[in-house]
């Protein structure tokens, strides 16, 4: 897949996701037949990007009910750095309401 070629699915755009040297913790997740990332891989994702839109999805998920503490977990188990980084989108959410 070349860089920048957008993919679709029924009209809808879709990431194409590589896995990193160092992010094989996301392989089994990403390799199942195209089926959707599940919430803390999402969160994962959004919190890496350089994308003012990432952040702001992140933060809309958490006012529609992401389970926080189920990310968290995930980010410690596989990416402590990130859990900082995740706590500010929390307090964010939670200070937009």
């Amino acid at each position: 897949m070349r860089p920048g070629v957008p993919i679709q699915v029924g009209g809808v755009s879709v990431d194409f996701l590589s896995v990193g040297d160092d992010e094989r913790f996301l392989e089994p997740e990403l390799s199942n037949d195209g089926a959707i990332a599940s919430a803390s891989v999402l969160a994962y994702l959004k919190l890496k990007s350089l994308r003012a839109k990432d952040r702001a999805d992140l933060v809309e998920l958490v006012k529609v009910g992401l389970d926080v503490a189920t990310v968290r977990t995930y980010l410690a188990t596989h990416r402590p750095a990130l859990v900082d980084k995740f706590d500010d989108m929390v307090r964010t959410a939670e200070a937009e309401g």
